[in-house]
This record gives C-alpha cells, sequence and structure tokens, in this order.
C-alpha cells in the first residue's frame, strides 16, 4: 500500500510539474482520486507508527522514528544539494554552494523544509526541487502526538485520540464560521491539521485492531461513500469539515483492510521496502526529466520518472534505510513484549 500510494503521488505530481497548477489535477472528476492519496498514506503511518510505539518505551520509540526518517531524509538532502542541485544550477559551483538558499535547504534533513535552491529548476513550470516534503513536518506532528500517547499512557485506549480528531475538525468548522479566534486554529485547521486526523485515525485503528471487524462488506461501503461523494459531489467538498471528516473515517479502513490482504509482492517489490525512497525521490527526479526531455506530457514524464525513482530508492533502501533499521534491534522492548519473544 505505501508503494502504491508513493507512485500515486508521482502520478499526481506529472500534471504541476508540467503545468505550473499544483491544483490542476483536482480540476473535473479526477479529485477524488487525488485527494485521498495523502490522508491514506497518513492513516497507514499512523496505523503502522502505533504498532512501534506499543512495543517501545518513549527515548527507543523516539529513537526508532529518528532512524527510520532521518538518515534517509538527510542522504535525500544532499542528493538534492550536491547532485540534482549543482547539475542544474544556472550558477558557478562556488556561487552556488555558498548561496544562503543552498545553506538553507540543507536544514530539509532536520525537518525545517525549503523547496528552493538557487538557480535550480528556475524556468521549470514548477520551480521547487521537491514539492513532496510538505508532509514531513505534519509526519513529525504525528510522531510527538504518538510521544504524547505514550507519556499520558493513552497508547492503547481510543477516546484520547478520538477527542484529538474531534478537536481538529471541530477547529476546521470553527474557523470556517467565526474567523480566527484563537493561536493555534490555523495549524489545526489547515492542511496539516487533517493530516494528524488520518494519522490518529490510523492509530485508533491498530490499538482496537481486536475490536474492529475486518470485512469486505465494511471496506466495500467505505469505497462506496468514497464513490458517492466522487459521483454527486465536486472538488469543493474537500474545503468541508463534515466530507473530511466522513471520508477520513472511510478512507482509513479502506486503507488498513486493503493493506492487510495477503497479497503477494511482485518483483521488485519484494526485495525492500522502497516506499520512502520513492517519496523522497520522486519530485526531483521528475523536475530533471521535464528539464532534460522538454516534454509537456504527464504522461512521458510518469512513465520515464517510475524506473530511475525505482533504482534510487532501491540504493536508499539498500545502503541508507536498511542499515539504520539495524540499529534498531538494540533498542529495548517492552516487558510485554520481551516476554511474548521469549514465549516464541
Amino acid at each position: 500500500m505505501r508503494v502504491i500510494l508513493a507512485l500515486g503521488v508521482i502520478a499526481w505530481h506529472s500534471v504541476p510539474v508540467v503545468t505550473g497548477d499544483p491544483a490542476l489535477p483536482r480540476h473535473g472528476a479526477w479529485w477524488a482520486l487525488v485527494w485521498p492519496i495523502v490522508p491514506m498514506f497518513f492513516a497507514l503511518s499512523g496505523f503502522l507508527v502505533t504498532g512501534s510505539a506499543m512495543r517501545l518505551p518513549l527515548i527507543p520509540f523516539a529513537a526508532s522514528r529518528a532512524l527510520r526518517i532521518v538518515p534517509a531524509l538527510a542522504v535525500d538532502t544532499l542528493v538534492s544539494i550536491l547532485g540534482f542541485g549543482l547539475l542544474f544550477t544556472t550558477l558557478s559551483p562556488l556561487a552556488y554552494l555558498s548561496h544562503p538558499m543552498t545553506l538553507a535547504y540543507g536544514l530539509n534533513s532536520l525537518g525545517d523544509i525549503h523547496y528552493n535552491l538557487p538557480g535550480v529548476f528556475t524556468h521549470a513550470p514548477q520551480r521547487m526541487v521537491n514539492a513532496s516534503l510538505w508532509t514531513v513536518p505534519g509526519e513529525l506532528c504525528g510522531y510527538i502526538t504518538m510521544a504524547a500517547l505514550i507519556i499520558t499512557r493513552q497508547l492503547k485506549s481510543w477516546p484520547a485520540p478520538l477527542l484529538g480528531v474531534i478537536l481538529i475538525f471541530a477547529t476546521d468548522l470553527a474557523f470556517r464560521t467565526f474567523g480566527p479566534w484563537f493561536p493555534m486554529e490555523k495549524q489545526l485547521a489547515g492542511e496539516s491539521g487533517k493530516l494528524i486526523a488520518a494519522f490518529l485515525l490510523g492509530s485508533i485503528a491498530y490499538s482496537q485492531r481486536d475490536h474492529i471487524p475486518l470485512s469486505p462488506w465494511l471496506a466495500g461501503a467505505a469505497a462506496l461513500i468514497i464513490a458517492a461523494f466522487a459521483t454527486f459531489g465536486s472538488v469543493r467538498l474537500t474545503t468541508e469539515p463534515a466530507f473530511i471528516a466522513i471520508a477520513s473515517v472511510a478512507l482509513t479502513y479502506l486503507v488498513v483492510w486493503l493493506g492487510l490482504q495477503p497479497l503477494p509482492l511482485p518483483w521488485p517489490f519484494n526485495t525492500g521496502d522502497y516506499s520512502y525512497g520513492v517519496y523522497l525521490y520522486g519530485f526531483p527526479v521528475q523536475q530533471a526529466v521535464v528539464h532534460v526531455t522538454g516534454t509537456r506530457s504527464p504522461f512521458v514524464v510518469f512513465v520515464l520518472t517510475v524506473p530511475l525513482v525505482l533504482g534510487l530508492a532501491a540504493m536508499s533502501w539498500r545502503f541508507v534505510e536498511k542499515p539504520a533499521l539495524r540499529l534498531r534491534k538494540a533498542l529495548p522492548l517492552t516487558p510485554r513484549v520481551k516476554a511474548m519473544e521469549a514465549a516464541g
């Protein structure tokens, strides 16, 4: 599911990288295919990360998340600066490397996201080097929320995460009805807030997995809800808190149900987890394809990008992510998990 969603992001971005209009893929009936991608990504992340949080105390959990995110993100940042940047900048190497924008871009490895490098893709329809990174702060907020649930011992219960979801959507509704009214309303009512809500819904799905039936009928009902919105609604629904709340619940159930189906992984996806690498390198490779070929066809961009990105993702997995994940074996497990492992 992670790989499919990551490739979906590349398909989505194939339009704005040649048109310069980031909203264009949402026009017409396409919105129902485009909008769910990122919320489903976050719901799946919340589901999987909660499993990790239940196994680890706070400090090992934070270390585990850092090992999963930071090394590959840091290498991607270096590749963007020293690879894509030096290759495509219109500045001299010295002027480029000493430019404040280049130095600021290095902060991406710490989650302080910057999108532009000096002289790089300046004449492209989309001037950003890696637009995909806008979700990194939201993911980090999800981890912080998970850490708060560990500290308050609310990780295995559903009321606290559900209260967080309700707070986000209630704040969004109040913001749209009454306007700004307290300091954090923009964060809770913005895109990042909705992604954290999806993350929390995924967390609830994991913590309550023994009580939520895994039913193809419920998955079908969730799919019908999304299909009904797509058939009778429009992209304007994506700004309505009620729609986002209902769709987020349906999408969370659907993505978890799909992800738990015992389907064989085709080659090369059965050789490693390439989803993070696909996410990190997709957009800069698309920008490079447009720059080198001059194509204005989203289909051509997608077809040329996918094999290149899979190659970079495979290298990221083998040489960066997998070695970093091996370090997680040294993290202490909770007594409950140790007992389970001892019992076989």
